[in-house]
């Protein structure tokens, strides 16, 4: 048994595990994991600056506004225009370059006074800012993660039985069709890479891999103008 003929072997057996798959586990079921992640991220990021500013600013900024302040009481007690490069934790920085905040201004617009308090009041609000987005994104996602998982299980359950069930099916044995038509086409790239099988001209190394590297996806994408 030749290579090529071992190769088309495993294309048609890659092809066939995926529809055998996509019809037992249905299309809900296949679709589950990438619709649930899609749409948490797609609530994530639609609701996040919102539900930041009404619900999480309130609860942490003046927790943060006193953190910070106590940090740099703690860790830069003698903060001045010489020191501060060094001195200045590194989510300070990072705050103040995000938001174009100058903090070398602030330390020399304000020698004399409390530094300290001045650099807080300062940085606190984009601190506060890119904190409160981080926890927004985050509870939303799990929240809709779960939320859509158990949307996604009533309806598999619904889609079970009967005639639904029977097109739960179908539409499952389709969408393994094109998801293990996907992966065998990398498979039939990667093995001519590999094992550089060329075909004569006069016979075929077999239906699908003579189809995959006729129509292989680097060739396709330099193709485009």
């Amino acid at each position: 048994m030749t290579m090529s003929t071992i190769i088309e072997i495993i294309l048609w057996a890659l092809i066939a595990a995926g529809v055998v798959l996509g019809a037992k586990n249905g299309f809900i079921h296949m679709a589950a994991k990438p619709v649930k992640l899609v749409l948490a991220l797609i609530l994530a990021f639609s609701f996040s600056a919102a539900v930041a500013e009404e619900l999480i600013i309130p609860m942490i900024e003046q927790p943060i506004a006193n953190y910070i302040y106590d940090l740099l009481v703690k860790n830069c007690p003698d903060l001045n225009i010489e020191t501060i490069a060094n001195d200045l934790p590194l989510i300070l920085k990072l705050a103040a370059t995000m938001y174009g905040i100058n903090i070398e201004e602030i330390v020399a617009e304000n020698a004399g006074r409390d530094i300290i308090a001045e650099i807080t009041a300062t940085l606190a609000e984009p601190v506060i800012n890119i904190v409160s987005v981080v926890v927004s994104f985050v509870v939303i996602f799990v929240v809709s993660t779960i939320l859509i998982a158990i949307v996604i299980k009533v309806l598999d359950l619904i889609f079970s039985e009967g005639i639904f069930g029977v097109i739960n099916k179908i539409l499952g044995g389709a969408a393994g069709a094109v998801l293990s038509l996907a992966i065998a086409w990398a498979v039939a790239f990667l093995a001519e890479l590999i094992f550089h099988i060329k075909a004569d001209g006069k016979e075929t190394l077999g239906i699908l891999y003579d189809f995959f590297n006729t129509y292989n996806p680097i060739d396709l994408l330099l193709s485009i103008q």
